[in-house]
């Protein structure tokens, strides 16, 4: 019994003299984020483009996470030119304004910056800028209706994302 208490003891969000005025609530995940996301969202946007300090911590996440980019390695020079060919050039940005390593760049900062965000896969004809047949297009957070919750077209939703039977989202 003492072996125990001792145990129980030893941590310290169980000792009431440390964490008296800690009120978890005792919700899931998102229930908490459904709650204040778009709140926290807005407060976060703002304080990056108004606060050097924000926008520093941004800037060091995004280039901790990305660095100069992401890549990959095949096992054959064919492979690791057609993959050069659509990373490199901006035919693989829906906008076409990016190459993939700066849509990598821009997904991590929506991420650091408002939580999360998209990324939606758009089918392209291959062409030589395009060898690959696939465009990018990353998306705010904001262009979900998070207020869509309950069954809707048939499938359980939870802030706007369907989910399948084992609880993947579906769409």
């Amino acid at each position: 019994m003492i072996r125990a208490w001792r145990a129980f003891r030893g941590y310290a969000a169980a000792q009431d003299h440390r964490a008296s005025t800690w009120a978890p609530s005792g919700g899931s995940a998102n229930a908490e984020v459904g709650i204040a996301a778009a709140t926290v969202a807005r407060r976060a946007r703002d304080a990056v483009r108004n606060d050097p300090y924000a926008a520093r911590m941004v800037d060091l996440w995004t280039g901790n996470a990305v660095g100069a980019d992401i890549t990959t390695r095949w096992p054959d020079q064919r492979h690791a030119d057609t993959w050069r060919r659509w990373a490199e050039g901006t035919a693989c940005d829906a906008e076409g304004r990016l190459d993939l390593y700066g849509l990598q760049a821009l997904a991590m900062r929506a991420v650091v910056e408002s939580g999360e965000c998209f990324v939606r896969f758009l089918l392209a004809p291959p062409s030589s800028a395009n060898p690959i047949g696939l465009r990018l297009q990353v998306l705010e957070a904001d262009h979900l209706d998070t207020a869509r919750n309950g069954m809707v077209e048939g499938a359980p939703t939870i802030q706007g994302i369907a989910l399948g039977e084992t609880g993947a989202p579906i769409g």
